[in-house]
């Protein structure tokens, strides 16, 4: 699943008309929606994470999936 991050001028705008029309899903709805699966306070810190890096680094197309996977490869790692 991919999303789209805004740039900085649109985030105001679709704050608005997200807010006005009652739009959106928590980030903890969508893992459970989508993934089938909890979303611990981890895993939505890393899904953040992820977000803000790529949006830091330009890039404005972002594939959560991948993400996750990645961190939970990484976490399989470290036990």
């Amino acid at each position: 699943m991919k999303i789209e991050i805004p740039k900085d001028d649109d985030v105001r705008r679709l704050r608005e008309t997200i807010d006005q029309h009652n739009l959106g899903q928590s980030i903890a709805e969508w893992i459970e929606q989508h993934l089938d699966r909890e979303p611990t306070n981890e895993l939505i810190e890393v899904i953040l994470g992820h977000i803000e890096a790529c949006r830091i680094a330009g890039i404005y197309s972002v594939d959560i999936t991948q993400a996750i996977k990645t961190h939970d490869q990484w976490s399989e790692s470290q036990t």
